[in-house]
Order: structure tokens, then C-alpha cells, then sequence
């Protein structure tokens, strides 16, 4: 078992396009490599989000999703609210 890590810089715009793009755009653009990478082992894309506020919104294009399904991979989220931080204990029970 092993893992193939790599990450771009963290990033305040909110722009996964430009962050999914700048990820990919020093790898194999040869889509049947990425086939075979895809056959053979389990890979996934995780993006980390932390919101100013408790509801927000974002998009990603239909450009970026291809690029990650095209690869093969499984597109993971961890979503944090800034929400429960701005509150007291007191509020939430």
C-alpha cells in the first residue's frame, strides 16, 4: 500500500477551477495513462473547504469536473463552517 500525494498552495479566492487546473497542469495530459493508472490503483482528489460563513456557495465548472472524471478519480470534500466558532456554547444547546 502506498500514496501519491500533491497539493498546489493554499488558496483564499474560492476559485477550485483555477486551484483543479494548476493541480493538473504539470501531469500526462495522455488520457490512456491515466486509464491504466485508474485500472490499477484508487486515486482521489480531496479539497478541504473552510467558509467565512455558515452558508455559502461555489461552483465548479463542467471543464474541472471532466478533468477529474476523465482521470478516473473520486472527488472528495471536507467542508468547514465558520459558523459554529462564531457562536457560544451557550447557543448551540
Amino acid at each position: 500500500m502506498g500514496a501519491w500525494r500533491i497539493e498546489t498552495d493554499f488558496n483564499f479566492t474560492g476559485n477550485l477551477d483555477t486551484q483543479i487546473s494548476s493541480l493538473f497542469f504539470n501531469m500526462t495530459k495522455d488520457m490512456a495513462i491515466w486509464k491504466r493508472i485508474s485500472q490499477l490503483y484508487s486515486g482521489n482528489l480531496f479539497i478541504g473547504l473552510f467558509l467565512k460563513n455558515y452558508n455559502e456557495g461555489i461552483s465548479i465548472s463542467s471543464t474541472a469536473i471532466n478533468c477529474i472524471s476523465g482521470r478516473g478519480l473520486k472527488l472528495d470534500f471536507d467542508i468547514y463552517s465558520a459558523y459554529l466558532e462564531a457562536i457560544s456554547d451557550d447557543e448551540i444547546f
